[in-house]
């Protein structure tokens, strides 16, 4: 499932002039090295960022997600959920303001124009 939702967000980026890099790591501000299923370059620089998570995301998911773009600076990302959102997870992510949408494979066309309005006003 995680290499059909990077194959649709790869086309849509795509479209919209980005170059796509698949499983990038990035270095964070601690030197770290941090992966990244998708993102979007322009000009050298990314602009986006994107991860799929399959199963349930929970607090220590996201604790990790909000870890990793904090210390790659990252300011676009978007969490693509394959699966469930704990309720405690639900509260952090809004608490921090990380992007989010549902993915099922029963309805990739709804998935794909939920990221193509998501990218209209990232």
């Amino acid at each position: 499932m995680k290499s059909l939702v990077v194959d649709l967000v790869a086309q849509e980026l795509l479209k919209r002039g980005l170059s796509v890099e698949r499983s990038k790591s990035i270095s964070g501000v601690s030197g770290v090295e941090h992966v990244f299923d998708v993102v979007g370059v322009k000009d050298g620089e990314v602009v986006l960022a994107v991860d799929c998570l399959e199963g349930l995301a929970d607090q220590t998911s996201i604790v990790s997600l909000w870890l990793k773009l904090f210390d790659t600076e990252i300011s676009k990302y978007v969490l693509v959920v394959a699966g469930e959102i704990s309720s405690e997870a639900e509260r952090m992510i809004e608490e921090l303001k990380i992007n989010v949408l549902s993915f099922s494979a029963d309805d990739v066309d709804g998935f794909s124009r939920s990221f193509e309005k998501l990218l209209e006003v990232l």
